[in-house]
């Protein structure tokens, strides 16, 4: 019905497109706002309150919980990189990973919006074109540790809802399946990032993909094809996964377990809190379009948390509780970037003075 070129001529208004992106993220942010507020109304705020400082001193149990999990994620990134890196590269990479990570809070799809704050905040240690390859890297394993963590919620769910067997089946072929292929193509694939690129409509490519970024993207094409250029390589891809994969799920399933049990829930069980965590995980990712995922998570966790009988309360409490402690580590984040910032304006009257002499 319509062609490609009448679609790109439509498309190639470039005020529209932002303008309506920013409503529409205003939009959903006022309403998840509106409905997190009517949540509380419904169940109460003093029950929140009086769970909230019923964690206490705990909470510092959930923030080194987390700090394993930012370990964990940056040994997986660090395979990722083949430049020779100390322990003090390493903690340069933790530092990287934290501050990063900050911009994205409680974002449970992990948006890569701090991708690039990682590569340059670790510049100084590994060469930018690396550092940007495994940051691109980093995240598709990320997304793949997404899918089988999914896939261990449908397990779960088989036993725990009595989902049909044929059911748990079809989904561990099809995201199994889907992993290994996507592999596949990544790893024959010569030129990936120029391929991608050149798959997006023409007014992107006009608009911001210019020769200089062209030719900066096959730099990172090659630093990002290394990985799979052999065995041994490949060997540190699948490393990375396990790490996005298992400590990711425990340190969320942990963290879920030890709020419940700060907040006195009676009948509590681990593989219910794994699996609340992961019933929450999985809402949050198939819906991403409200901010902050506000409510998404409140809702889900207490959905989960009602039907094994703990009551709704309980699951926006461990909303709002997991909430505070990525906000937490948020700060933290940002207080590294600026940090670094201020370093880079301190040391710059200095570097200028050398040179004049």
């Amino acid at each position: 019905m319509f062609t490609r070129k009448y679609i790109d001529s439509l498309m190639d208004n470039r005020v529209i497109i932002p303008i309506t992106m920013k409503k529409t993220r205003k939009i959903f942010l006022a309403i998840g706002i509106l409905l997190l507020v009517l949540m509380i109304s419904v169940f109460g705020v003093d029950k929140l309150v009086a769970d909230i400082l019923s964690v206490g001193l705990g909470f510092f149990l959930l923030m080194f919980i987390y700090f394993l999990n930012h370990v964990f994620l940056t040994y997986g990134w660090r395979v990722l990189i083949m430049y020779p890196l100390g322990l003090k590269g390493f903690f340069k990479l933790l530092i990287a990973r934290i501050a990063g990570d900050s911009t994205t809070v409680i974002n449970a799809a992990a948006g890569a919006a701090g991708d690039p704050i990682k590569a340059l905040y670790i510049k100084d240690t590994v060469p930018l074109n690396t550092g940007l390859a495994s940051v691109f890297l980093d995240r598709i394993v990320h997304s793949i540790g997404n899918l089988l963590i999914i896939l261990t919620g449908v397990v779960l769910a088989a036993f725990l809802l009595g989902i049909p067997f044929w059911a748990v089946i079809a989904a561990a072929v099809v995201i199994i399946g889907g992993i290994f292929y996507g592999i596949s193509y990544i790893s024959k694939k010569k030129n990936f990032l120029i391929h991608v690129v050149n798959s997006l409509p023409q007014f992107v490519q006009k608009k911001f993909i210019t020769r200089k970024r062209r030719s900066s993207l096959k730099k990172i094409d090659k630093e990002f094809s290394h990985i799979f250029s052999s065995k041994d390589n490949l060997n540190h891809f699948y490393i990375s996964i396990i790490m996005h994969y298992l400590p990711v799920m425990l340190s969320g399933a942990f963290e879920v377990y030890f709020i419940m049990k700060f907040i006195s829930v009676s009948n509590l069980s681990f593989i219910n809190a794994l699996f609340i965590y992961l019933f929450g995980l999985v809402v949050s990712i198939i819906l991403p379009f409200i901010p902050l995922n506000l409510v998404i998570s409140e809702g889900s966790y207490a959905a989960a948390c009602s039907y094994f009988g703990y009551g709704p309360s309980v699951g926006v409490s461990i909303g709002f509780i997991r909430r505070a402690r990525a906000l937490s580590w948020s700060f933290i984040g940002i207080g590294f970037l600026l940090y670094a910032g201020l370093l880079k304006k301190e040391t710059m009257p200095e570097e200028k003075k050398k040179k004049r002499k």
